[in-house]
């Protein structure tokens, strides 16, 4: 006679059948690589990519901003989680005009004139930091024009740079620090200087380099909220400036781009001992027209959207397939036509004309830790004198060429200018 199994016997495998179905689901999900398709409005504004070392922000063509990477400061919005593996919307609005992403904190500039800002409130006394929630507008003032946020450690400030229309520059920290050494409440910013000439003011991560209307170029310190603004140099040649995730680039009227910072020897495999403070001309097969600097490579592209890249690669950050560096520029994915780059600490990200994005080097949003359980169970394995290297530090993913992982389904931007 056949044994009838009971409602038990039948429900408990059931049951570890779906919770097994729901970790593979689950598992699926967080490893997938599969296109992220993006809808956005018309055009009207110049695409954008700003990075830090592990944190990529895109002002789309139409004003919409999207992010990945690293958000456990909320540089993405507080409403996304510590880690985002893929691009996700981080505004529902459509007017933004420029943004800026630093170690723990972002902003942006709207259509309307009004700065904003989001991430970090600062650290904390016992360490950390204090997220704060949503987007904050800073001040009441419609007349900004463009924004900055540095990428220095918390040891050195969190600064917050902002030019007006009427070209006056003005500075604030992340933890409402002004850099004249007054603490206004942490929406207010401080003047630096009585200049009205400022035309470019990006943040980088040891020192923020400036740009006035007369070509002159100058450094607001080595490091944030240090040793006040001074002049570099005599020249008054320079049109444009920017910053890499470890040195600044300026560029002159000739065309010619250069590097100034302390991994500036590595970028260009120049023995060590090269000064902080000294420019270096970077090597150029042609005239790029926008660049984007990482911790230890450079992006460029051409006027007719070719782009280049040098520097080391050690984790496939350059994108020739290889992990070989290159000490003079190298054309990489010859089958777009690229309207915008950026750069991060070991990855690079580039927008084509037909709205495609596309990354490589290290993948962002990835955790390296392994879980509690896990690290718990190789601690007592070395107790008992056993090397548990599967409780390690997980090593980084990375590709080596170009991936696509988002699409703007409307409206291609323009090529560059």
């Amino acid at each position: 006679m056949p044994v009838i199994p009971t409602r038990r016997n039948v429900v408990v495998p059931l049951a570890l059948s779906v919770l097994a179905l729901g970790g593979v689901m689950a598992w699926l999900t967080w490893n997938s690589t599969r296109l992220v398709l993006a809808p956005i409005g018309p055009a009207r504004v110049r695409p954008q990519i700003v990075c830090t070392a592990g944190t990529v922000i895109v002002l789309a063509p139409d004003g919409s901003l999207w992010g990945w990477g690293d958000n456990r400061q909320g540089q993405l919005g507080s409403h996304l989680p510590g880690l985002v593996r893929r691009p996700r919307r981080i505004s529902a609005d459509t007017n933004w005009t420029a943004v800026s992403v630093g170690y723990s904190r972002a902003a942006a500039v709207k259509a309307d004139g009004t700065l904003w800002t989001w991430g970090s409130d600062g650290p904390l006394p016992a360490g950390g930091f204090q997220r704060v929630g949503g987007f904050q507008q800073v001040g009441d003032d419609r007349a900004w024009r463009a924004v900055g946020t540095g990428d220095s450690r918390p040891v050195a400030g969190l600064p917050l740079l902002a030019l007006k229309t009427n070209g006056t520059l003005w500075a604030m920290d992340a933890s409402g620090q002004a850099t004249s050494g007054a603490t206004p409440a942490s929406t207010e910013m401080i003047q630096l200087g009585a200049s009205s000439n400022w035309v470019a003011i990006p943040a980088g991560f040891y020192h923020s380099c400036g740009l006035q209307q007369d070509g002159s170029a100058w450094v607001l310190g080595t490091t944030p909220l240090k040793g006040g603004l001074s002049r570099l140099g005599g020249d008054t040649n320079w049109v444009a400036v920017r910053n890499g995730n470890g040195f600044a680039l300026a560029r002159k009227a000739d065309g010619s781009w250069w590097a100034r910072g302390p991994t500036v020897d590595a970028l260009l495999d120049f023995p060590p001992g090269l000064s902080d403070t000294q420019w270096v001309c970077l090597p150029r097969t042609e005239r790029w027209e926008v660049i984007a600097g990482g911790r230890y490579h450079v992006l460029g592209l051409t006027r007719n959207g070719a782009m280049r890249a040098l520097g080391l690669n050690r984790l496939g950050y350059v994108g020739d397939g290889t992990t070989n560096s290159h000490a003079r520029p190298i054309e990489i994915a010859t089958d777009k036509a690229w309207i915008a780059v950026g750069a991060g600490g070991a990855f690079s990200v580039a927008l084509a004309a037909d709205g495609s994005l596309w990354t490589w080097g290290v993948r962002l949003g990835e955790s390296f830790t392994r879980s509690k359980f896990i690290r718990t169970l190789g601690g007592w394995a070395n107790r008992l004198g056993l090397r548990a290297a599967w409780a390690d530090a997980k090593s980084p993913r990375f590709e080596t060429r170009p991936r696509c992982i988002l699409r703007f389904t409307t409206n291609a931007p323009a090529g560059p200018k």
